[in-house]
Order: structure tokens, then C-alpha cells, then sequence
């Protein structure tokens, strides 16, 4: 791997978040996000979808957030958009980093690593090396084809995970991951970057959902999941 790996998660651990997005049926999904300013973090609309086979049933609109080892805090969905996969969380708390983009598009034969949650969203964030295979075909995003460097590592965890550059600069974001082997898809960076300033510049007045964000449906779970961790 043509990068200092000890140096690229100290660079980028402590700008990327494990979500625990709750469900209307009482499940909790896990994801990742990673901050893009002092209160603000991009990850996947998948990561919060109230059904992954139904793309309109909406979102969890205030998932929680925990940095590294700190506490969970609550947040607040600011914006989503289906295609490409995308949503903005908003957090009161100031974030400790925030990564920035990369102005150089991934291309085949490209190192880089994944750097999120991909078991469960406890303790600090794992670090995966991962090439650039080629362009994923057919897609209406851009986006690039990921082996991983270790197999059964890129667990569901990591949807919303940045792929970064060995500088730690966000080059795409996961949004498509095998839990069992070692293939991974990203987005590429250079469609997110405008949509998430703007939504972010904008938020959007309501956020489409099945359940309200304190329905007794998801705070069941929610709770023991937080008390397992704190």
C-alpha cells in the first residue's frame, strides 16, 4: 500500500462519525458520515432510508452520531437527495475535523482507503486500503469500482465512508458495499461537492419520513443501543 497508513488515520479519524439510523419497525442501520465543516456531515441517503427497497418512504430525519470514542450526539437531516445517493446531518456540537475534497477525479490503479464503521458503530473507525478497479458501467452517477485490500471487511457500516487520497482528501464516498468480500462502489466526489454546499447553504424545510423522529418505534432500540455503548 504506496501510503503511510498510521498517518492517514490520524489524519482522518477524527472527521468521521458511525451513524445509528433508526427504522419505523424498531431496528437501528449502521453507517458512517464524515464532516465537511464545524457542523456539518455527507453521508448516504441509504444510511438513513426507513427501507432500503422503497426509496420514497423517507428518511430518519434526526439520527445519532458519535465521533471516535465520544459520546453519541443527536442529529438533524438538513437535506437529501436520491440520485446521487446523498444527505446532509446537522450537529449542534462544533466537530473536531472536517475533511476536504479532492480536486483529482479516482482512476484506475489508485490507492486510497475507506475510512468508516463497518461492524458495529462502537470504539474508533477502521482504516481499509482499497484500489481503484475502474469506472462502475451503467450507473447514472459517477462513480468507481473498489477492491479492498482485505476481504469480509467492507461491511454495511461503511455506507457514507469517504474513500480518500493518501493526503486524506475525500475523492468518493461508499455507497455500495460487500459485507462478505471485497468489493466496494463509491461515488465520486466531484458530484457531491456542489450538492452538498448547497444543501447545506439551503436546508430544506421538511424532511420526508414514516414515523415521527420520536416515535416510540424507534427510541425502543435506540436507547439499548446507547446504553450498550456508554
Amino acid at each position: 500500500v504506496p501510503f503511510d497508513a498510521e498517518a492517514l488515520r490520524a489524519t482522518t479519524g477524527p472527521a468521521v462519525a458511525a451513524v445509528a439510523a433508526r427504522t419505523c419497525d424498531g431496528t437501528v442501520r449502521p453507517g458512517t458520515a464524515f464532516a465537511v465543516d464545524d457542523h456539518h456531515l455527507v453521508t448516504t441517503r441509504t444510511a438513513l432510508a426507513e427501507r432500503v427497497d422503497d426509496a420514497g418512504a423517507g428518511v430518519d430525519p434526526e439520527p445519532w452520531v458519535r465521533l471516535g470514542g465520544e459520546s453519541w450526539v443527536r442529529g438533524t437531516v438538513i437535506g437529501v437527495v436520491e440520485q446521487p445517493n446523498l444527505a446532509v446531518i446537522e450537529v449542534d456540537k462544533s466537530l473536531p475535523r472536517s475533511l476536504g475534497w479532492s480536486e483529482d477525479r479516482p482512476a484506475k490503479d489508485d490507492w486510497g482507503a475507506v475510512v468508516g464503521f463497518p461492524a458495529r458503530s462502537d470504539g474508533g473507525s477502521e482504516l481499509l486500503a482499497a484500489k481503484v478497479t475502474g469506472a462502475t458501467k451503467g450507473g447514472e452517477t459517477p462513480s468507481v469500482n473498489l477492491q479492498a485490500a482485505a476481504a469480509g471487511r467492507s461491511g454495511l457500516g461503511n455506507m457514507g465512508a469517504p474513500f480518500v487520497d493518501e493526503d486524506g482528501k475525500v475523492q468518493a464516498m461508499v455507497v455500495l458495499a460487500d459485507a462478505t468480500g471485497d468489493a466496494v462502489v463509491a461515488q465520486e466526489a466531484s458530484v457531491l461537492l456542489d450538492l452538498s454546499a448547497g444543501l447545506i447553504d439551503n436546508p430544506a424545510k421538511k424532511i420526508d419520513t414514516s414515523c415521527a423522529a420520536d416515535s416510540p418505534q424507534r427510541l425502543k432500540v435506540t436507547w439499548g443501543l446507547l446504553l450498550e455503548h456508554d
